[in-house]
């Protein structure tokens, strides 16, 4: 895949926001994970990623 494939097929305008979206979830979820848990919210946000790989 990579540049070829953007080059032709690009993203349509819907991808975007909901790639946008998903980023300022994540964002709010980090924040109020640190907020509540200030010492576990490393290991939880590693939890997230292996779990999004495994």
């Amino acid at each position: 895949m990579g540049r070829n494939f953007l080059k032709y097929h690009p993203p349509h305008p819907a991808h975007y926001t909901t790639i946008i979206f998903l980023i300022y979830q994540d964002i709010f979820e980090y924040t109020r994970i640190m907020s509540i848990e200030k010492t576990n919210w490393i290991e939880q946000a590693v939890d997230r990623m292996w779990g999004k790989y495994k």
